[in-house]
């Protein structure tokens, strides 16, 4: 599928007299690994008094820099707090889709991730977004990555539910498979599951409400509710993550703080192609 690319940012880059109110959005031109996108890698700095500390927290690196890294341990000061939520959105990029992938094609809707701040933005200030990437051509990938774990496809007469999440670390594109051998409710019931790439080896396992891992970084997880009926078969399409290459930053500053709630209309258009350091 090639590397992933960023078609719309919001606020637009240099953007000015964003309300205090607002949140900062990110669309990307196809289906994308939610858990790779976090406040680890998704990262708004401003004046906030927040910080993040850590030997591990160091998502950007500037690209020609060796080892001039953006946001460096001990601590960073100015992080804001939040939390980042996703929509899948129509190709056109206009409209929210509840569209399934259970073929692992990875283009059939984009990811937008939408930073929520756990406040209001403090008024006129500048604040600078970072999206990380990756930059090297190392094997060793950092960033946001493409969706590697697919949609659930169900074969089953039971009313238990089965569904496979996770980022998958696999170096080739492959699949899973769940049989349910003894019925009842989770916790009751147990399965066993295989590789599609060798469907004849077979491993146990019992449901349970918590999320539990097969390999690869693929974990299954049950919903609480309902019952599992011998031979109910759960399967999934998994690839290989295609990683954002390089890192992103971009700027806006917020108003006065008169208008605290976004208009309707808003006065900061959205930026095509966000910049890239360089």
């Amino acid at each position: 599928m090639g590397t992933p690319s960023i078609v719309d940012v919001y606020p637009a880059n240099d953007a000015q007299g964003v309300v205090l109110g607002d949140q900062i959005r990110v669309l990307f031109d196809r289906e994308m690994d939610e858990t790779s996108i976090n406040t680890g890698t998704f990262v708004v700095l401003g004046t906030e008094n927040n910080y993040i500390f850590g030997p591990d927290f160091n998502p950007l690196d500037e690209p020609g820099i060796e080892d001039e890294g953006i946001l460096n341990s001990p601590y960073v000061t100015g992080y804001v707090d939040g939390v980042i939520e996703f929509k899948r959105i129509s190709l056109s990029g206009e409209d929210e889709v509840e569209t399934l992938d259970t073929t692992g094609d990875g283009l059939l809707y984009r990811t937008q991730a939408t930073f929520v701040p756990s406040k209001p933005f403090a008024a006129g200030v500048r604040y600078t977004v970072f999206l990380a990437g990756d930059e090297s051509d190392d094997d060793y990938k950092t960033g946001c990555t493409t969706r590697t774990v697919f949609d659930t496809v169900t074969d089953a007469e039971g009313s238990g539910s089965l569904e496979f999440i996770g980022g998958y670390t696999g170096t080739a594109a492959g699949g899973y498979g769940v049989e349910i051998t003894t019925g009842g409710v989770v916790g009751t019931a147990e399965y066993v599951w295989w590789r599609k790439s060798d469907p004849l080896t077979v491993y146990p396992g019992v449901t349970t409400t918590g999320r539990r891992e097969l390999e690869d970084g693929v974990w299954v997880v049950c919903d609480p509710d309902g019952t599992f009926q011998v031979g109910d078969r759960f399967t999934v399409e998994c690839k290989v993550a295609e990683t954002l290459e390089n890192n992103y930053r971009w700027t806006f500053t917020t108003g006065s703080g008169s208008i605290v709630i976004p208009p309707s209309v808003s006065s900061t258009s959205v930026l095509k192609m966000p910049r890239i350091l360089v």
